[in-house]
């Protein structure tokens, strides 16, 4: 798990060191595989804590809801975690769980964006969460 979250992350910080896409005049960031990626590798950090805790998933948002996977860890982890983000995001703890909350969804509703007139997130929060995700679950596991 934890390897497949490092390499959503490393797919994401790829196309973000890309230069984009080009169309017409203009240069597009590529922001839907970003979104993507970096949601994606959230949920499956978050899963792997949940199997070091040794919690069930939960299942609302069919498995894939970053607020229930969170709220599922244990107290203590969602502490170290919420402490660790702040270096990673600028945000403090309050904020990231806010920000978490409101991308609940983002992979679920992001992976097919084209059935969405409208979509909001915040990619540069999911990539700098993921990665905070990441540093944290790599010191867990070697532990």
């Amino acid at each position: 798990m934890y390897q497949a979250s490092r390499s959503l992350i490393a797919g994401a910080k790829i196309i973000i060191a890309s230069d984009g896409i080009r169309d017409r005049d203009a240069v597009k960031t590529p922001t839907l595989p970003v979104t993507v990626c970096c949601a994606l590798a959230i949920e499956i950090a978050l899963k792997a804590f949940l199997v070091l805790d040794g919690t069930q998933f939960p299942k609302e948002g069919g498995g894939h809801s970053l607020k229930a996977l969170f709220e599922a860890l244990s107290l203590p982890t969602q502490k170290e975690i919420l402490v660790l983000q702040s270096t990673f995001t600028g945000r403090n703890a309050t904020d990231a769980r806010r920000q978490l909350e409101n991308e609940a969804l983002t992979f679920v509703k992001w992976r097919y964006a084209y059935e969405h007139e409208y979509l909001s997130s915040s990619p540069a929060f999911l990539h700098d969460f993921a990665v905070a995700l990441s540093e944290h679950l790599r010191y867990r596991i070697d532990q």
